[in-house]
């Protein structure tokens, strides 16, 4: 089960994002095959990152990064690297969101089993979020997602204003594995978390602790700067 289809769609395509759009939605006439979208017409624009057609197809990144038990920072380290060698100049949006984190703040290739009355299911692990290529009059969003350690990549053309982008978003100076800990010190070690940042709200990371494994829900908010506890 991929990210984007579990409960983190939304903030990967809103929240993450970080910038508005041009009132069009990520699919329109330009990304249909034989239109002059040059990356559909031409798929090496972009290296082996084409424009995702009206099926949204997932393909896997460019580069193929090991992105196996990986922290939020390492992460958005390797995104950028993967998405520069086809783009130069590509732009972190500012977002970064993680679901079933583990106790020491990773995406691991093996989430949690969830059960309840007649179901039981296994959580993906893993982390999301979005980069801005700048393309001229309408922008391309990059959106990653590494659940369970296979990563894969959509390129939405024409979908954004890298423009709204601030240019001083930079990463956190305080990762996940430090935000998991301050939030919840007492943690036992197979307790599971989601969390997210974005910047464009606050400089906070927003840790949930799981009701897994004996667990209460409960959600703490930590200074991505600092580390401290935002009351």
């Amino acid at each position: 089960m991929r990210i984007l289809n579990a409960t983190l769609a939304l903030a990967a395509t809103i929240a993450l994002c970080g910038c508005p759009t041009d009132g069009t939605s990520g699919t329109d006439v330009g990304d249909l095959p034989g239109t002059d979208n040059p990356g559909i017409d031409n798929p090496s624009v972009g290296g082996s990152l084409p424009c995702a057609d009206y099926t949204n197809t997932r393909l896997a990144c460019p580069t193929s990064p090991d992105v196996h038990t990986l922290t939020a920072v390492q992460t958005l380290q390797k995104m950028k690297a993967m998405f520069e060698a086809g783009f130069p100049g590509t732009v972190w949006m500012g977002g970064i969101a993680g679901i079933s984190i583990d106790r020491n703040g990773k995406a691991v290739d093996k989430g949690p089993t969830i059960s309840g009355t007649g179901f039981s299911f296994e959580s993906p692990s893993g982390w999301t979020g979005n980069f801005c290529v700048d393309q001229g009059a309408v922008d391309d969003s990059l959106n990653y997602d590494t659940s369970d350690g296979a990563c894969t990549a959509i390129r939405s053309c024409q979908s954004v204003n890298c423009n709204a982008v601030p240019t001083t978003y930079v990463f956190p100076t305080i990762d996940s594995p430090a935000a998991v800990l301050a939030a919840f010190p007492s943690d036992p070690a197979d307790a599971w978390y989601n969390i997210s940042l974005v910047l464009g709200n606050g400089t906070f990371w927003t840790v949930t602790r799981l009701a897994i494994n004996g667990q209460t829900v409960a959600t703490v908010k930590i200074d991505s700067d600092t580390g401290a506890v935002i009351p």
